[in-house]
């Protein structure tokens, strides 16, 4: 039975992917730095030192990875602070009164820094709807390793194979599939060119799931595993 479902934030909850690559433009060429689209689409989801930690090396930059972190989190902080129309994604605030309705624990488990996430969710006034709010910033090994999903559970108290997961990027769904969740794998035009293959089931609309839907899947899972 469906327990818990654990939403990414960027793409998923809130329609932030375009500010979020506009920040990276500006903090790209702040470094001088020439990466093409297919590449930056790699980074999406993807926790900040892992990706840091990449570019550095690809792109031998001299400063230390935590030094990239902080100007990366210094220019994305103030970028999306100055954003005034932010909004849900669409669909997003129906399936959280259905899923609050049938008393279904919800979180928010995102690779942006806590400081970004309290600034959107709060531009959205969603920040009601969350029992936990987990950035990538609480756990040592970021998307696509699982810790995220995994710690976030046990947050919420519930079994991580109880719990389903709304992911937009290649990323996180890997990561929600190693920690043991199910994964609903969301298209997203401004999210680039993700694999989503691995999800439980694909949808181009959150206004596709309902908690009745999720616990069919979760039900299905089940049964499809019974020896």
């Amino acid at each position: 039975m469906l327990k818990a479902v654990i939403f990414d934030m960027d793409g998923v909850v809130v329609d932030s992917q375009p500010y979020h690559f506009k920040a990276d433009s500006i903090i790209f060429n702040k470094l001088d730095l020439d990466i093409p689209t297919e590449e930056r689409d790699t980074f999406v989801g993807k926790a900040s030192r892992k990706m840091w930690s990449f570019i550095k090396n690809k792109y031998q930059l001299d400063q230390p990875v935590e030094q990239l972190m902080q100007l990366d989190k210094t220019i994305r902080i103030k970028h999306i602070s100055a954003i005034e129309d932010v909004a849900p994604m669409p669909g997003a605030v129906d399936l959280l009164n259905d899923l609050a309705q049938n008393n279904v624990r919800i979180a928010l488990a995102s690779s942006s820094p806590i400081e970004v996430i309290n600034i959107l969710i709060d531009k959205v006034i969603l920040r009601k709807y969350f029992h936990v709010i987990v950035s990538g910033e609480f756990i040592e090994n970021g998307k696509p390793d699982p810790d995220i999903f995994i710690y976030t559970a046990k947050l919420l108290g519930e079994d991580v194979a109880d719990c389903i997961v709304i992911e937009d990027s290649e990323n996180g769904v890997r990561a929600a599939k190693s920690a043991g969740a199910k994964c609903i794998g969301l298209k997203n035009d401004n999210s680039g060119n993700q694999d989503l293959s691995l999800s439980d089931k694909i949808i181009n609309d959150l206004h596709e799931i309902n908690y009745h839907v999720l616990n069919l899947i979760m039900k299905k899972s089940a049964y499809n595993h019974v020896p």
